[in-house]
């Protein structure tokens, strides 16, 4: 059974890259969405990884409103997307 984190994040891709370190399992997968409004450049050293996918449909997210639903959604769907394929 594999294992899928979902992380919202918006900055400190160093601290990102310490979480899923901590995290690794040869059977985890990570999927991370990336506030809309950030630069995916700054987190382009996780896009090497083999089991670190990044959630396609992004969503500008500010606290404290549905925009967090929406892109916690967005990543459900994604996963599940993803466990038919495999």
């Amino acid at each position: 059974m594999r294992i899928a984190y979902l992380i919202l994040t918006h900055k400190l891709p160093s601290q990102l890259r310490i979480l899923i370190d901590l995290c690794q399992h040869p059977e985890a997968d990570f999927y991370i969405h990336l506030d809309k409004k950030v630069n995916l450049k700054a987190f382009s050293d996780l896009l090497t990884e083999e089991n670190i996918f990044f959630i396609q449909k992004r969503v500008r997210c500010r606290w404290g409103t549905y925009s967090l639903v929406q892109a916690t959604i967005n990543g459900l769907k994604e996963i599940q997307g993803a466990s038919l394929v495999k």
